[in-house]
């Protein structure tokens, strides 16, 4: 009984790679983010493999525009970069355990922020472009 569960813990050994790279697969993976500023109207847009699930929210109180990217895989990070010219002054990024991604874009005035999702030219790439313009009121999307 002893040799057979040797052999079951060794083969749990040689499985347990490829159980974990089966589960990163059904994650999405961050591979670039590209900013287009401007004082009344920026654009931010996210290169993933897959179209994530997200919530994009506006919060008054400090002023900012905050994207989480669930079960995403961030190979960078972006811990904080002041923006300038722009309505957005400066960005960061968490990443949670769950593979969480967040991030934070500071505005100095409200904005509304309108997100589409968008297939890319690339093989296996969507792109998810958020639109931040200057505006009155707020609200929360979640997708």
């Amino acid at each position: 009984m002893r040799k057979y569960g040797n052999y079951l813990h060794l083969l749990l050994i040689l499985l347990l790679p490829s159980l974990t790279l089966a589960q990163d697969k059904t994650r999405a993976e961050l591979l670039g983010i590209r900013l287009q500023l401007s004082p009344s109207s920026s654009q931010i847009i996210f290169v993933l493999n897959k179209k994530p699930e997200y919530r994009v929210q506006y919060l008054s109180d400090p002023r900012r525009v905050v994207v989480e990217l669930l079960q995403t895989d961030n190979n960078f990070k972006i811990q904080y970069t002041r923006l300038v010219g722009a309505n957005m002054t400066s960005m960061r990024s968490e990443t949670s355990a769950g593979h969480n991604v967040r991030f934070i874009f500071t505005v100095d005035q409200e904005v509304t922020a309108k997100v589409r999702i968008l297939p890319s030219k690339m093989i296996q790439q969507v792109q998810m472009q958020i639109d931040v313009t200057s505006s009155v009121g707020s609200g929360t999307m979640k997708r």
